[in-house]
């Protein structure tokens, strides 16, 4: 009776697991394309730094006025964070959403989250056909397969 009920959890516990990781296979893919797509619609440029607060030793919080390459966007009051030292004055490449936006994004910012969901991604999906492999096995549809004598 135990090994029923034990062999019997296993399945189970197993669908379960499969279904989350197949909902987190479809979900990060789709969310990294969603990403991709909205920096591609916003709008490219520069803003130039009117002050900045350190954060830390590392970063800043700082307020400028972004100007697009096209010069037909131009926004006061735009806020964005940056690593590392930076004056009044300085001039960075960056991205905003449009002229309601105040928050920029200095490009390169986000590249390295972008870089982390899509290996997240793989990832999920890599684990997700194991699950299925694995489920597969424990319910008698795919048999695993042992070296057999060899035969000459």
């Amino acid at each position: 009776m135990i090994e029923k009920s034990g062999r019997r959890r296993l399945p189970i516990l197993g669908l379960i697991l499969t279904l989350a990781l197949g909902a987190a296979a479809v979900y990060l893919p789709v969310h990294v394309v969603r990403v991709v797509q909205t920096q591609h619609q916003e709008y490219r440029g520069k803003v130039d730094v009117s002050g900045c607060d350190r954060v830390s030793r590392k970063a800043s919080h700082c307020t400028g006025t972004f100007r697009s390459d096209d010069g037909r966007l131009v926004v006061k009051g735009v806020e964005y964070s940056h690593g590392g030292r930076v004056s009044r004055g300085d001039t960075f490449t960056a991205l905003l959403a449009g002229p309601d936006d105040t928050s920029a994004n200095v490009d390169g910012s986000g590249i390295g989250v972008l870089i982390f969901m899509s290996i997240l991604a793989l990832a999920a999906i890599a684990a997700f056909i194991g699950a299925l492999i694995g489920l597969a096995r424990a319910s008698g549809l795919l048999a695993s397969r042992t070296p057999g004598p060899a035969t000459a």
